[in-house]
């Protein structure tokens, strides 16, 4: 009986907390299923892949003719200045070549020094002596010729004698005239020629020699310009990978590349529907795979004129503002551009919108239905060009 009185005077104060439960309730499911409109920010970002490139990037290539294998190689992010060393090609088989084309070069100049200062000189020599020996002997004759006369003259020699030495006179004149012929001859085309030949020699030789000279200093490589490097992937013995050390190089074969690491850019592809959409001066957020907590700030600086091979689409071209030092070319990049920004967008949720005959509607707090027209959106919301305004109270699905 104790008991009763307790009961009535417990339960005024649970029939109070239930009606108040009750409200909350009711007052929460309203406010759950009422929107109110009002002006907010609005973005529209379109989503990209890229790959990080150099923006003026170098790319060295093997300068030696045929097979040339790698003996020395810089390791890949190397930071270098211009001129510091970055690789070296085994340069045996050029210093034999070397050794071989110096000694021909020699044995040329040998035997044009040979020409010049001996064998042309006596054999010039000889041929003087002869022509001097016979124009001696001419006069002799001449001496002869005219005593021979005078004894023909006094009857003491017969006419025989004195044609004799006439006709010996007339043989010496000839061998005269032909031996300073042949000493013509001899120093002005012979000579001359045989010493064009000869230096011809020692000019292929030393043509020969300078060449490989040069091409010695390719077999080591140096920066031509400040960067840091990056060895590119290549088809070697099967597989696609870096260079390295022993492996073979055909000449003009790209074998290393130089980026300016302060100077990045991003390149991606875009399809001919979003040439009116995303144009130069967009901005953009990159984010890196590779260092998932770093966020960069880009700026859409070009569009290709033409689509690139395998039909990509057109390439687009983004540089970042600031970089970040462990960044390399070659990173793969999400790339996210701001195409469209608004402050105060009417901004609703796709839920809240329905079709009628291709006429977007949404129903208000007293359960009208208003046509809108809406105008770009996102994947969870829309924005709403007219129909509605800030402050309006629309129902919920």
């Amino acid at each position: 009986m104790r008991l009763r009185p307790l009961l009535f005077a417990i339960l005024p104060l649970l029939i109070l907390i239930g009606l108040t439960a009750v409200g909350l309730s009711r007052r929460q499911t309203s406010e759950e299923t009422i929107l109110e409109v009002q002006p907010t920010l609005f973005e529209k970002w379109t989503p990209l892949l890229g790959r990080l490139e150099a923006a003026n990037p170098i790319t060295l290539r093997a300068e030696l003719d045929g097979l040339s294998k790698i003996t020395w190689l810089i390791e890949d992010g190397t930071p270098v200045m211009a001129g510091d060393e970055l690789a070296r090609f085994d340069p045996s088989e050029l210093e034999e070549k070397k050794l071989t084309l110096a000694r021909d070069l020699e044995i040329a100049e040998a035997e044009l020094r040979s020409l010049n200062q001996a064998l042309h000189p006596l054999e010039m020599q000889r041929l003087q002596n002869e022509t001097r020996s016979l124009q001696a002997e001419k006069r002799e004759e001449a001496s002869l010729l005219q005593e021979t006369q005078e004894l023909v003259n006094e009857m003491l020699l017969a006419e025989g004698e004195l044609e004799r030495h006439q006709n010996k006179l007339k043989d010496l004149e000839a061998k005269i005239q032909s031996a300073q012929e042949q000493v013509r001859l001899t120093r002005d085309i012979l000579h001359p020629a045989v010493e064009q030949k000869a230096q011809a020699r020692r000019t292929a030789a030393q043509t020969a020699l300078e060449r490989i000279d040069k091409r010695l200093l390719h077999t080591v490589v140096t920066a031509p310009v400040t960067g840091t490097v990056y060895l590119p992937s290549l088809h070697i013995d099967g597989e696609h990978r870096n260079v390295r050390v022993g492996d073979g190089l055909f000449r003009n074969q790209v074998f290393m590349g130089l980026a300016d690491l302060t100077a990045l850019e991003l390149k991606s592809y875009i399809g001919e529907q979003d040439l009116s959409r995303l144009v130069p001066g967009l901005q953009a957020r990159v984010r890196f795979p590779a260092y998932p907590a770093q966020t960069l700030i880009a700026t859409l600086s070009r569009v290709g004129s033409h689509p690139e091979g395998n039909q990509k689409g057109y390439s687009v071209t983004f540089v970042i503002d600031e970089t970040l030092s462990v960044l390399r070319p070659g990173l793969t990049a999400e790339i996210d551009v701001l195409e469209y920004r608004q402050e105060d967008a009417l901004l609703i949720p796709r839920g809240l919108v329905r079709y009628q005959n291709g006429n977007a509607r949404v129903q208000r707090k007293n359960k009208e239905w208003q046509t809108i027209k809406i105008g770009d959106g996102n994947a969870g919301y829309l924005t709403v060009l007219e129909g509605i305004k800030a402050g309006d109270l629309l129902l919920r699905p």
